[in-house]
């Protein structure tokens, strides 16, 4: 993929567009943290013929794709860590940037993720993995042998939704099927939201309309995210003002997520088919809605298609999770500096 194609692909994802709101990754993460965990069980409202409901106990099944298609550059491309928008592995605590790993979410279950970049880096299983943060940088996720974690460090534990979670993530940025597969508009977006959280059975989630933020462009589309609230400036003269330095609860400096809360805002993203982007992209949604989303096939078989359809153009780790409850498999398409395929589905 040339770097034209990825900054066109940042472009589209209005997730990295200089918001002054926190990355969509690192939002879900926090998402996650927040989140009580329910066992609600509710019949699919997406225009998917699949299953949903519960995703709790698929967890442990998680199966992260990989394949002939991705090697030459994985090595490469996924050493060195995800930064603030994914998660950052190392075998060792405290290993030079080589010998480190990462990139954004796969699956929400930190340790499967590092598991699968450790593998696609040419890099050492983690020996007794552990999620954790470290004082001073809080928004930093590191996965690292237990028996070394750094003095001060907060273990953080997979909630047992993250499926669940991570898949209302990718469906909001959607260009197959999902919220940006259309341009909807505030109405169209509401529906869509509350559909989308019964589907995935967040029945404890709510849904509000927000206004743009001062000085952002006017779009086309309605957008949905996780729903941020402007953080109160303390009072002059109170408190300690290390106090208001960002969290785990706070991603940003002056937001702060409103837990279990979607937000709909119209005139705020733009028209996929709007984007000047190479055309092999818009070739690969077309394929995948086609031959997948609308089509009815069992895991293995979207796995071929969507390999097929990539070629050796550049992505991250495709998401392949193996849901033997569903009918069908279902996809996401996202993009944000390099595209994404989630598949979720039954094997033959």
């Amino acid at each position: 993929m040339n770097d034209d194609l990825m900054r066109r692909l940042r472009a589209a994802d209005p997730a990295a567009r200089g918001s002054a709101l926190p990355a969509s990754d690192d939002a879900m993460r926090e998402a996650i943290m927040t989140t009580d965990t329910t066992t609600t069980d509710r019949s699919g409202a997406r225009s998917r013929r699949a299953r949903r409901g519960i995703l709790a106990g698929v967890l442990a099944t998680a199966l992260v794709g990989g394949g002939a298609a991705y090697a030459g550059f994985r090595e490469l491309w996924y050493t060195g860590g995800g930064g603030h928008e994914g998660v950052t592995c190392m075998a060792r605590w405290g290993a030079p940037e080589a010998e480190t790993s990462g990139g954004p979410w796969i699956t929400g279950d930190a340790l499967a993720d590092c598991a699968r970049y450790q593998e696609l880096s040419g890099l050492p299983a983690i020996d007794d993995p552990v999620a954790f943060r470290i004082e001073g940088d809080p928004t930093l996720l590191y996965v690292a042998p237990r028996g070394e974690m750094p003095q001060g460090a907060t273990v953080v534990d997979t909630d047992p939704r993250a499926l669940a979670l991570r898949e209302l993530d990718s469906s909001m940025q959607d260009w197959v099927d999902g919220a940006r597969a259309t341009c909807l508009d505030e109405a169209g977006a509401l529906a869509w939201a509350s559909a989308e959280l019964d589907r995935l059975g967040l029945d404890d989630w709510t849904v509000r309309t927000d206004e743009r933020l001062e000085g952002q462009q006017e779009e086309a589309c309605a957008s949905v995210a996780l729903a941020y609230d402007e953080a109160a400036a303390p009072e002059p003269g109170a408190g300690d003002p290390a106090a208001v330095e960002p969290t785990p609860e706070s991603t940003a400096g002056s937001y702060v997520a409103v837990p279990r809360t979607l937000a709909v805002t119209p005139h705020s993203a733009v028209d996929i088919d709007s984007v000047d982007m190479d055309a092999w992209v818009f070739e690969l949604r077309d394929t995948l809605r086609s031959q997948i989303a609308d089509a009815c096939v069992d895991l293995g078989t979207a796995e071929r298609i969507a390999a097929e359809a990539v070629g050796e153009q550049h992505q991250w780790p495709p998401v392949v999770i193996e849901d033997p409850m569903a009918d069908c498999t279902r996809v996401d398409l996202t993009g944000g500096g390099s595209i994404q395929i989630s598949l979720r589905g039954p094997r033959a």
